[in-house]
């Protein structure tokens, strides 16, 4: 009975040893595939919890707003026009034109490019050079410029956000220079914006110069465009 019980004793607890030690790995297995699992699933959680919303410019905003508002007023003022009609019609329908977008315009740029750009409404209406410059002599012209100048004169955006911008380098002798610069102290703006106000006036062919010799510079392309930051 005693060599029984003494032999059983070491069985019993070499089983006891054998599943104590079985039970170690496994609780580490466990434990060693479980967190990658923990990891997957805070990724997942992380991915569907909805992220904080972007904070919008206000002013971006705003201006986003007032352009839907501006581009829809145009198309609908684009639509009616008559392309036939009489030259002092059509100077009456530019003017109407200019008048409705004045009122809804987010930034001067805008009303610039719907009225006098390359395909403007007084563009459209006034397709050869012969009535573009007929028109320019009117006095619906000047009533153009005003609107545009009333624009550039309120606080709006100096640029469009929605257009891209282009860069000129113009060659000049440094006298000139110098007189530009003193002319845009005394009223008190900045250079651009004196050039810009140059550049909408009429211009006087007689006081183009002509010329024989080949054109020089860079011709206009994309080269010089400004790109948005």
């Amino acid at each position: 009975m005693e060599f029984s019980n003494s032999s059983n004793q070491p069985h019993h607890n070499q089983n006891n040893s054998a599943n104590h030690n079985s039970i170690l790995p496994m609780n580490h297995g466990v434990t060693g595939h479980h967190q990658p699992s923990s990891v997957a699933e805070m990724e997942l959680r992380t991915s569907i919890e909805p992220k904080p919303a972007k904070k919008l410019d206000p002013v971006a905003e705003k201006i986003a707003s007032e352009m839907r508002v501006f581009e829809k007023v145009a198309e609908e003022l684009t639509a009616k026009l008559n392309l036939q009609a009489t030259f002092d019609d059509r100077c009456q329908q530019v003017a109407n034109y200019a008048t409705e977008l004045f009122g809804v315009s987010p930034t001067w740029a805008a009303f610039y490019r719907e009225v006098m750009g390359v395909q403007g409404v007084m563009r459209r209406m006034f397709v050869d050079q012969a009535s573009m410059e007929r028109y320019e002599l009117s006095s619906h012209y000047g009533q153009i410029l005003e609107m545009l100048t009333a624009l550039r004169s309120r606080d709006l955006p100096e640029n469009d956000p929605t257009e891209a911008q282009r860069m000129v380098t113009i060659r000049m002798p440094k006298s000139m220079y110098d007189v530009i610069c003193a002319e845009s102290n005394m009223l008190s703006i900045s250079v651009n914006k004196l050039c810009i106000s140059r550049i909408t006036q009429r211009l006087d062919k007689a006081v183009v110069p002509k010329t024989i010799k080949k054109r020089r510079g860079r011709r206009p392309g994309s080269a010089g465009e400004v790109k948005q930051s």
